[in-house]
């Protein structure tokens, strides 16, 4: 648990960058066929469940949870 702490206070900050960089790629290389569409929206929803447990993990690990 010490060193998820210490991921996620690093990643402080940095998370809603690193995901836009990645979906830009999985964009990018669907629009260029390296990847098909069906994986590139699998990876778009794997990344929302992904943000969506950092944000979460995040809030009460700064004790801001409801």
């Amino acid at each position: 648990i010490k060193s998820m702490e210490k991921l996620l206070r690093f990643l402080s900050g940095k998370k809603t960058t690193i995901g836009t960089v990645i979906m830009l790629i999985v964009l990018f290389c669907t629009n260029r066929g390296y990847i098909a569409q069906d994986v590139s929206e699998l990876i778009g929803s794997i990344m929302v469940v992904l943000g969506l447990v950092a944000n979460v993990s995040t809030s009460k690990m700064y004790g801001k949870s409801r």
